[in-house]
Order: C-alpha cells, then sequence, then structure tokens
C-alpha cells in the first residue's frame, strides 16, 4: 500500500484534535510543495488549538507573506484579523 503523506497524517491528527502531534508533523517540512501553503496553514491551527497565540499569529502572517494567492492565505488573513488585528491591517 501507498504510504499515506506526511501532509495527509498531520491533517487526519488534527481532524482527530491531536494539535501537538499535527503540529510535529507540519513542522519536519516533508510536506510535498503542492501542499506547502496548506500545511503551513495547518500549522498556524495547531499553535492557535494549543493556545499559542502569538506563534499561531506569527504563521498565519507567515502563510499570507509566503502564499499570497492561495486560498490559504485568504484564511489565514480572516483569523489574523480576530487575533491582531493591528498585524493583519
Amino acid at each position: 500500500p501507498v504510504s499515506e503523506s506526511a501532509y495527509t497524517k498531520g491533517v487526519s491528527l488534527y481532524n482527530t484534535r491531536k494539535f501537538a502531534d499535527a503540529l510535529a508533523i507540519f513542522e519536519t517540512g516533508k510536506i510535498e510543495s503542492t501542499q506547502a501553503a496548506n500545511a503551513a496553514y495547518y500549522r498556524a491551527l495547531c499553535y492557535h488549538q494549543l493556545g499559542r497565540i502569538k506563534e499561531a499569529a506569527a504563521a498565519y502572517l507567515y502563510v499570507f507573506s509566503k502564499y499570497p494567492q492561495s486560498p490559504a492565505a485568504k484564511n489565514s488573513l480572516k483569523t489574523l484579523a480576530v487575533l491582531d488585528p493591528a498585524s493583519a491591517a
């Protein structure tokens, strides 16, 4: 069987509320380039769910600055506007 990608595994862990485990996967960087924007967004979501708000805000900002045209960037900006309106502006 084909082994699931790191991205798929991370999303699966996130969806079962294993945020710290998911974060560890998204931080290893072994993500295919086609999934990089989404993986970076999930990384921010993991920080957010773990209550690490400063890191979450920085991670959302990273997604927006690195992948400005992606849907993940739009979602990041929306969340950032709530978390940290100053940096979203």
